[in-house]
């Protein structure tokens, strides 16, 4: 099997280790001593040498599972012996970014936290921002069908993606074109959105951008107790804008007192003090 690989992307591309997620049932199994079987892990650089993998792969009856930032918490990364990884980090390059249609193409081993600081730079964000996204990858995050912490203004993933560059278990290319919508029925790259790796290696993405708001403002609310929480989608719905949301407990607020102050939080909308009521907290742009 080592051997084989080897001709597709040579012997320093290769590499045998245990491989799993952050699961915590597996982190707990391996704090007790059974670590996780050790597997082949293939590092492609190109299309052609993904494309030649998965189809030895086919032919030979091997399973193939792509790799992120192996950031998950579901165990879906977890191979068993005689399986192969496909370490998809070198695929890490943002190729290009359209300021005016606010459009980016990327490769699917980008770190999700450097494309949004790239981003950034150019006065555009992704609105991408779930809680592991220093150690995400975008392919991971499409393949998963990701959501994040601003999800309420920029929408999931599913929301971003506007077409896909895939390599199919056969070894076959596909790249359903971009556009920002389909007027002849489903687009052809959600097949991919959340399949887990099941239907082929995402190589890339091009995805929607926005402008970075002029700025952005934090609120919080006291409640007498959780039975106004109806009164969450009250104040939600005066803003058009809202970025996120959270609702907060006594007992969350003051074991994390920083959810109702400090630097870049707001104390709460009740004469500025915190007291044991449960809190609304929310930012939106302005």
């Amino acid at each position: 099997m080592r051997a084989e690989l080897e001709k597709i992307v040579g012997a320093p591309a290769l590499d045998e280790r245990p491989v799993r997620d952050h699961w915590p049932l597996g982190i707990m199994d391996e704090r007790a001593g059974n670590a996780p079987p050790r597997v082949l892990v293939a590092r492609p650089s190109g299309r052609e040498q993904v494309a030649a993998i998965l189809r030895w792969a086919n032919a030979n009856g091997v399973r193939v599972t792509p790799m992120g930032g192996g950031s998950g918490v579901c165990g879906a990364l977890s191979p068993e012996t005689g399986e192969l990884v496909l370490d998809m980090g070198a695929f890490d390059r943002i190729l290009d970014v359209d300021q005016t249609n606010l459009t980016c193409r990327c490769e699917s081993g980008v770190n999700g936290l450097i494309l949004e600081k790239h981003l950034n730079e150019l006065g555009l964000t992704l609105g991408h921002f779930p809680s592991s996204l220093p150690g995400t990858t975008l392919g991971g995050l499409i393949a998963t069908r990701s959501s994040g912490q601003e999800s309420s203004r920029y929408g999931n993933v599913e929301d971003m993606v506007l077409s896909l560059a895939v390599v199919l278990p056969d070894g076959t290319f596909a790249a359903p074109r971009p556009g920002p919508r389909s007027a002849v029925g489903p687009a052809l790259h959600q097949l991919w959105l959340g399949s887990e790796g099941t239907l082929g290696v995402i190589l890339g993405a091009v995805l929607r951008v926005h402008r970075l708001p002029e700025s952005v403002i934090g609120r919080g609310f006291a409640f007498a107790d959780l039975a106004v929480q109806h009164a969450q989608h009250l104040v939600v719905g005066q803003f058009a804008c809202l970025l996120a949301g959270d609702l907060l407990d006594a007992h969350r607020r003051q074991r994390h007192p920083e959810h109702t102050g400090g630097a870049g939080v707001p104390r709460l909308h009740r004469r500025g003090q915190v007291g044991p009521q449960p809190c609304l907290q929310f930012r939106h742009v302005w």
